[in-house]
């Protein structure tokens, strides 16, 4: 995850806190897993690369943005310092249902 960071955004990443664990089920044909982390300490510089142009945004302007249906969902728990896992399940581009779990840390 440390490396994937850099290469796509030219960001070293230190002390990585893992939040929680989303599934979509059958998402566009796929079974995808997505870890979700935060990092609030980093050196280096933003690249544009072949993900596209990245730039800083404003955390109050975040759930602003063109997101998936999912994402204004889970993206509160990560202010809230809540850990989870998710399920999300689209038919298309249109999200059908979702659950969720909350963890206590110390179960993990």
């Amino acid at each position: 995850m440390i490396r994937e960071v850099y290469e796509e955004s030219g960001l070293f990443i230190r002390d990585p806190k893992l939040c929680g664990l989303l599934m979509f089920p059958k998402f566009k044909g796929n079974d995808w897993y997505v870890f979700v982390f935060i990092a609030n300490e980093f050196t280096g510089e933003l690249i544009d690369s072949p993900e596209g142009h990245l730039e800083w945004i404003p955390d109050e302007n975040v759930l602003d943005l063109n997101l998936w249906e999912s994402d204004h969902i889970f993206m509160p728990w990560i202010q809230e310092g809540k850990f989870f896992s998710a399920k999300f399940e689209y038919e298309g581009d249109k999200m059908m249902s979702h659950e969720v779990t909350f963890h206590n840390w110390q179960e993990v």
